[in-house]
């Protein structure tokens, strides 16, 4: 199955960057997502990777 590009990045997010995440509210889900994509925004080889595997 391939994905792409977004729904690997949402799957990456889930799964690695907010994993065991338990939000209080919406404002605190909010925030650490903001956070997340943050964070992934400079781990640029792992966005390329998403591309090279053939998941977009």
């Amino acid at each position: 199955m391939r994905l792409n590009l977004d729904e690997s990045v949402w799957n990456y997010l889930k799964n690695v960057e907010m994993k065991n995440l338990c939000c209080q509210s919406l404002d605190h889900l909010r925030t650490e997502l903001r956070k997340a994509k943050e964070r992934l925004r400079h781990k640029t080889q792992i966005i390329k990777s998403f591309q090279e595997v053939g998941l977009v």
